[in-house]
């Protein structure tokens, strides 16, 4: 990050993630869009199915 905080400068590597949530019928119900600074994250998934 550069600046202030909130800010990515133009070089830096970008986390992008969208996540999208589906109900039990498999109709999407939710959707959220991230971005990070890349350098400064570590992605990680743990999930249950069933």
């Amino acid at each position: 990050m550069c600046g202030r905080e909130g800010q990515v400068g133009r070089d830096d590597p970008l986390l992008q993630l969208t996540r999208v949530t589906l109900d039990g019928s498999e109709r999407p119900i939710q959707v959220d869009r991230m971005a990070m600074p890349g350098h400064l994250q570590r992605l990680r998934y743990e999930i249950g199915i069933g």
